[in-house]
């Protein structure tokens, strides 16, 4: 029986790591190295090396205790430490310590990594963890943005130092990812879906699976030929952007526009009729006897929004359905979140978000 290859993951005794752990494990030897004490999860063909994955000596264990069950072939650098610290809120040297901790943890791995292949005249694979953060920083996350364009950077010079000794170097930039960190936030934030689902084209934030699929897909054979990349696992967040003006496909028209794609729909001429690119609901003002109506679909359910110059009321199910709150119009304008939290409760589904121009 041919002898099974094996792989190092840092940072892979929960989350996203251990995803990516589990998912070499069908066909590998995996070694996780963690600062946890033993694995709150169990799989045959994985073994913790608990310890700091910025100490040579703990990387160096790894390596050996992977060579020992099978040819080390591979190396994930997950790892990382998340801590929040802006120019006006802390020192210089706190700062630097936040970046040289998350680089550190990828330094150190690829350091072992690339000696070990050279010491053993083989090829291997890195991949590093970095994400969308190296190119488009989130607002108070400094540090880590930082670190991870760093990370970036130095996965592509080692893609071309070591390449012609067939080390390849990759790296996969994740968007949002439903781990229990995440997880934690949106139960203490719960209008953080729609918010997500905006956010990435594809109406969600992405699974570990996922990214553990890509990381193995990097790591194999089957790219070979995939050399310094920085390959996006977001959803197409990092190409999304965001503008008041953008037309859906099939879509709703531009603010002061008379186009319309998608068909006619019976829009009274001069009202926006727009589809939502990320719920899919398909929404058009009417006017009506007492003002205005705004008409939503998804699927074949259906409610409607009555917007009158002087209250707000929402009719659920049909026109006939009995309204259940009144808002003073006057507030719309400058409560739009308000809006839409309210069109949540009704409709029971996730408007994201409403991207509403009411008619005055």
């Amino acid at each position: 029986m041919a002898t099974r290859p094996s792989y190092v993951v840092t940072g892979g005794a929960r989350g996203i790591g251990r995803a990516i752990a589990e998912r070499l494990a069908r066909e590998s030897q995996v070694v996780v190295v963690d600062v946890t004490g033993p694995l709150g999860w169990q799989h045959e063909r994985v073994t913790l090396i608990t310890g700091d994955a910025r100490d040579a000596e703990t990387t160096q264990r790894a390596a050996a205790t992977a060579e020992s069950a099978g040819p080390l072939l591979g190396w994930v650098n997950n790892a990382a430490v998340f801590g929040d610290a802006g120019m006006g809120d802390a020192s210089a040297a706190q700062i630097l310590d936040l970046i040289s901790t998350n680089l550190a943890l990828t330094v150190a791995g690829c350091h072992t990594a690339v000696n070990h292949f050279l010491a053993h005249g083989r090829g291997g694979a890195i991949v590093n963890v970095s994400s969308h953060q190296a190119q488009r920083p989130v607002r108070g996350a400094l540090p880590y943005a930082t670190a991870k364009a760093a990370v970036e950077g130095l996965t592509r010079a080692l893609a071309v130092d070591h390449g012609p000794a067939g080390i390849r170097t990759n790296a996969v930039a994740l968007g949002s990812i439903a781990t229990d960190r995440f997880e934690g936030y949106r139960a203490r934030h719960p209008e953080v879906d729609a918010e997500m689902a905006t956010l990435h084209p594809l109406g969600r934030v992405g699974t570990p699976g996922e990214v553990a699929d890509a990381v193995a897909f990097l790591l194999s054979p089957a790219a070979g030929f995939v050399n310094g990349v920085v390959l996006a696992v977001d959803g197409g967040r990092a190409v999304n952007g965001p503008d008041p003006e953008a037309t859906g496909v099939g879509g709703r028209s531009r603010p002061g526009g008379s186009d319309q794609r998608g068909g006619s729909f019976g829009v009274t001429p001069g009202v926006e009729m727009f589809i939502d690119d990320d719920s899919g609901y398909l929404a058009w003002v009417d006017r009506h006897p007492d003002g205005f109506v705004l008409n939503t679909y998804r699927n074949p359910a259906a409610s409607y929004l009555m917007l009158h110059r002087s209250t707000c009321r929402t009719i659920s199910g049909t026109p006939a359905g009995g309204s259940h709150w009144t808002l003073d119009y006057s507030k719309i304008c400058g409560r739009r979140r308000e809006l839409e939290q309210l069109v949540l409760e009704r409709l029971g589904a996730v408007v994201h978000p409403c991207r509403l121009c009411l008619p005055g």
